[in-house]
């Protein structure tokens, strides 16, 4: 059986996480007298919520658990789930749409609401993780994302992050808005390395996560290995069963049954991400783009570019420029 020089599990996960890219911006600082309550309907975005002072309660669609959120916490909902934050679990929601309209955010990013009681100082944002159809990472993330301002790994990236987003949303300073967007990419970056890097440590990823388990297989994890080190190989479920030394049948179903697609429509998805990233972060031709990434030609990649993103390379190129 071939191996690849030192690629792991590991290797795979980073370079999914290298190839992610988000567009971020922070909705608004509120500063919440208690009591209030506000419910968010779900959208296209992922969104989070970080309390920098005080504590709240958050739940979520879907989910039958309440979630305290303490003061250094971040939440991330990455799928954009319908929720619910409060200062206390009997508090009646209200839309926040409706909040800001009743509220006009000042400078657009700061909102004063809520009671006499004790204060929260609650951070809010959103972004669109670009790739979301072709990005294994994403399709494997949870509905929340819980990361403690206690927990010992996380409490250094987590607390610089947000006190600079913090500083930034309390006043206007010219580039305020610039900066905190780039911040918010950085605080769901962070979180998704922060999550997957705890399940692989507590190799519960390779149990209860479909594609961390596939990873963490001999066999499909170093099929997956091939497949992203050299995505311009003219792979065949038969080609990659031999480098693995499963029978071509074997290999399909035990591939399909762990990452949840079929070996050719994972190579096709990461063909595409790797594509995309191209587009975007290179001068690259885009028949160029096509020979690196594993098609015959440019017509090709635009076939199954436009099946996973709706539209063509070019289009998608001049989007983004």
């Amino acid at each position: 059986m071939e191996r690849l020089d030192q690629f792991t599990a590991e290797d795979v996960l980073n370079d999914a996480l290298s190839h992610l890219h988000v567009r971020g911006a922070v909705y608004c600082r509120s500063e919440l007298g208690a009591p209030w309550a506000f419910s968010v309907n779900r959208r296209p975005t992922a969104g989070f919520h970080a309390i920098t002072s005080g504590k709240g309660w958050l739940e979520v669609e879907g989910e039958d658990r309440k979630i305290l959120v303490s003061a250094g916490d971040l939440v991330v909902l990455p799928h954009g789930h319908s929720h619910v934050m409060r200062d206390s679990p009997e508090s009646p929601p209200t839309p926040l749409d409706e909040i800001i309209a009743q509220n006009p955010l000042e400078d657009g990013i700061r909102l004063k609401m809520g009671g006499r009681g004790p204060s929260t100082v609650l951070l809010c944002g959103g972004c669109q993780f670009e790739g979301r159809s072709t990005n294994p990472l994403l399709a494997n993330l949870p509905n929340i994302i819980h990361i403690s301002g206690r927990e010992r790994r996380s409490v250094n990236w987590l607390r610089a992050t947000l006190r600079q987003i913090d500083i930034e949303t309390r006043t206007s300073r010219p580039g305020a808005l610039a900066l905190v967007a780039r911040l918010s990419d950085i605080l769901f970056i962070q979180a998704v390395r922060a999550y997957f890097s705890r399940l692989v440590d507590r190799k519960e990823g390779y149990i209860n996560n479909g594609w961390l388990r596939a990873l963490g297989d001999p066999q499909i994890g170093l099929a997956i290995a091939f497949i992203h080190q050299q995505p311009e190989n003219e792979w065949a479920v038969a080609s990659l069963a031999s480098k693995v030394g499963m029978s071509r049948s074997t290999f399909s179903e035990k591939f399909r049954a762990l990452v949840g697609v079929p070996p050719l429509k994972y190579v096709a998805q990461w063909r595409v991400h790797k594509a995309t990233w191209l587009l975007r972060t290179s001068d690259a031709k885009i028949a160029e783009i096509a020979d690196r990434v594993g098609y015959d030609s440019e017509v090709s990649l635009s076939r199954a570019f436009k099946r996973f993103n709706g539209m063509s390379p070019g289009n998608y190129r001049r989007e983004h420029d």
